[in-house]
């Protein structure tokens, strides 16, 4: 299955000496919140060195902004909408039973989750161990990510 090649394109990487960025999407055709779950668990699962988590973000001229328009999910064609005050992205798009906000939301607790999590704290630790030039730099992104982290605000400043 899809899900298997992607774990053992994990374990793979990982025998070849690879750090490994997930990066995750939600708000593609047919996304419920149950999807939007799986995708939490298949990060979780898959335990990358690092994990991203976005909401889609529809631009002009692309066939999902065409077909998100032509469906009605696009809350707005003001781009100034597209990323709040702070500069921080914005979901414009409302799909069947998943709000544009529920999904920035979302991303919000995949990152705590992920990186809260009591394995991949140890995972980083050993890595670190291991590995002190990988080390060091987990050291400087957790002086930068901690207090958002726990906190529950916003991580994706720009």
């Amino acid at each position: 299955t899809r899900l298997n090649r992607y774990h053992q394109f994990v374990q793979d990487s990982r025998k070849a000496g690879l750090l490994i960025n997930g990066t995750y999407l939600v708000g593609t055709p047919g996304e419920t919140k149950e999807t939007m779950r799986k995708t939490l668990d298949l990060a979780k699962s898959l335990n990358t060195d690092l994990a991203q988590f976005y909401p889609v973000m529809v631009y002009p001229g692309t066939e999902l902004y065409d077909l998100y328009k032509a469906q009605g999910f696009i809350i707005t064609d003001n781009y100034r909408d597209w990323v709040t005050e702070d500069g921080l992205h914005n979901c414009v798009v409302n799909l069947p039973g998943v709000s544009g906000k529920e999904m920035v939301e979302f991303c919000d607790t995949c990152r705590r989750e992920f990186y809260l999590r009591p394995k991949y704290v140890f995972y980083k630790a050993i890595q670190g161990i291991l590995n002190p030039r990988e080390g060091l730099r987990t050291v400087k992104a957790a002086k930068i990510f901690a207090k958002p982290l726990l906190l529950g605000t916003r991580l994706d400043r720009s």
